[in-house]
């Protein structure tokens, strides 16, 4: 028989990663290293700033144009867009080269560097990389594909061991104090045998196993690391499949589903301001099964790529 799992719908959902995950705008902060200057973005003469300021600026092939002023001289700076992240890895673990190929037609593929630091005297700019510097009252929106998921779970009569790739996961994040958070996500994740959704044609026995959970977790932020630990409650399900023929009478598939609660831990790298890799580790310490619960340990393992952006932060200048 054909499986397609129930992670067909990645294929859809994640053909082109930059042009759903990326936002239209991206983050610019601009700071001068000279007193007294003036500036304005991409020919936009109508809306003049002072330095330190945060722009939302419009994703473009095109470079980035600051036109500095001073008394009565004005110089400009071209700062070079360069690929989104979401691009250049998000694609490798979705949508592969249909998804390269679909983004190559979306400016939300580039970006800019969060930080340009600008010395009119020199005329010189110097960048450098930023990342999210969480505040209070900051509320992101995350998706996230585990692409290596390890289960401990009910198997048949038995408990046992299996792992796979895919899945998809989404979630929110809402920062009580400028670092710490409250995160709340839910997904499902499972064992298909390649890390990018294709159909799978299966001849004779074969199992497969998943996991649906939703979490609730209080995170903590240092430096480039976020971790976060809390609480889970899933429901795993297992299927063994022996279909000898087109007879109903000589089917001899069967599923499990069991309900489980535990903890949920997790700590994640940030690569840049949108994205980052971390692990997630729900161990399930309760199972019940027809309103009876018992002690059963079992767990779900997994790596993930997560894309991060933000719902509601301070008020930002947006610049086409």
């Amino acid at each position: 028989m054909f499986r397609y799992s129930s992670f067909l719908f990645l294929t859809v959902a994640f053909t082109s990663c930059a042009t759903i995950i990326n936002r239209r705008t991206t983050d610019v902060t601009i700071i001068s290293k000279t007193d007294s200057v003036r500036f304005y973005i991409n020919g936009d003469s109508s809306i003049w700033s002072k330095a330190p300021q945060t722009f939302a600026v419009g994703r473009s092939k095109n470079d980035l144009l600051i036109t500095v002023k001073k008394d009565t001289v004005q110089k400009v700076f071209s700062i070079k867009r360069k690929l989104s992240i979401a691009f250049l890895l998000g694609n490798i673990f979705s949508g592969g080269i249909f998804g390269y190929a679909i983004d190559l037609y979306s400016p939300k593929r580039f970006t800019y560097p969060s930080e340009v630091s600008i010395d009119f005297d020199k005329n010189t700019y110097s960048i450098r990389k930023q990342l999210l510097n969480p505040e209070k009252g900051l509320l992101n929106f995350n998706l996230s594909i585990p692409e290596g998921n390890l289960f401990y779970m009910r198997q048949a009569k038995e408990y046992g061991s299996s792992g796979g790739f895919l899945g998809l996961t989404g979630g929110v994040q809402y920062y009580i104090s400028n670092n710490h958070s409250i995160d709340l996500n839910g997904g499902i994740a499972g064992d298909l045998l390649l890390p990018i959704p294709v159909p799978v044609d299966y001849f004779g026995p074969h199992t497969t196993s998943s996991i649906f959970f939703v979490a609730a977790k209080f995170g903590s932020d240092h430096k480039r690391i976020h971790y976060a630990a809390g609480f889970q409650f899933s429901r795993s399900f297992y299927n063994r499949y022996n279909i000898r023929g087109s007879s109903a009478s000589q089917d001899s598939s069967f599923g499990i589903d069991q309900n489980n609660a535990g903890l949920a831990l997790s700590a994640y790298y940030r690569f840049s301001k949108t994205f980052s890799i971390g692990v997630n580790y729900n161990p399930s310490l309760i199972a019940w099964e027809n309103e009876k619960a018992n002690f059963l340990y079992s767990h779900l393992i997994f790596l993930d790529l997560l894309f991060e952006f933000e719902i509601r932060s301070p008020q930002k200048k947006k610049i086409k």
